[in-house]
């Protein structure tokens, strides 16, 4: 309800759609709580996206970062990504160790917080279907084209 102070004595009600969030790295971490280049699934949107620095990558269909076959991307589903975050929260209503519990989420590549978006029933919200990587600031802006036209040069 949104009070319409001049125009209306009472509130009037507003209906909305979140679409989706059109953010850098930086701000999709603070925004959905994932880990993003500092996670060992490094991509919110991937399911099988590892750092090329972490141990897996020699795991059975997970692919590094670099790799450039988009075939073997497996993107996470609303229902994918539900799941991660409830193997989260079990392990920390289990009462597992900071550290343990902190070594769980940097491997899923997400945080769990009860009071997050994705953690709301009245939002609805489903993160994968609902991020958008800002193209100026992957592509431009301190992003691939600069890193491959310098290495030409």
């Amino acid at each position: 309800m949104l009070p319409m102070p001049g125009l209306r004595n009472e509130p009037l009600p507003f209906y909305a759609r979140f679409g989706f969030t059109l953010a850098d790295e930086k701000a999709l971490k603070q925004i959905w709580n994932c880990f993003g280049a500092s996670g060992v699934r490094c991509c919110p949107l991937c399911s099988n996206v590892v750092n090329k620095r972490t141990h897996l990558r020699d795991v059975d269909r997970v692919v590094s970062i670099t790799c450039v076959d988009v075939s073997c991307l497996q993107l996470h589903t609303p229902e994918t990504l539900r799941n991660v975050l409830q193997r989260l929260a079990a392990a920390q209503i289990d009462g597992r160790s900071g550290a343990a519990y902190q070594k769980l989420e940097k491997l899923n590549g997400w945080h769990w917080h009860p009071a997050s978006l994705l953690a709301s029933p009245t939002l609805g919200l489903h993160g994968v279907n609902q991020i958008m990587f800002d193209w100026n600031h992957v592509y431009l802006a301190k992003g691939i084209f600069g890193v491959e036209i310098g290495r030409r040069l």
